[in-house]
């Protein structure tokens, strides 16, 4: 059982990343889970 999605966005590329999203919480919403999300900044 799925119980913890983390999704890695780009925010370069709101576009995918917007689309990943929608799908992590279709999936996190059938499995009763949770998302976490993940971006990187580089210094």
């Amino acid at each position: 059982m799925i119980k913890n999605i983390l999704l890695p966005v780009d925010l370069n590329h709101p576009e995918s990343s917007t689309k990943a999203l929608a799908h992590a919480l279709d999936i996190a919403k059938n499995h009763d889970a949770t998302v976490h999300v993940l971006t990187v900044i580089p210094d």
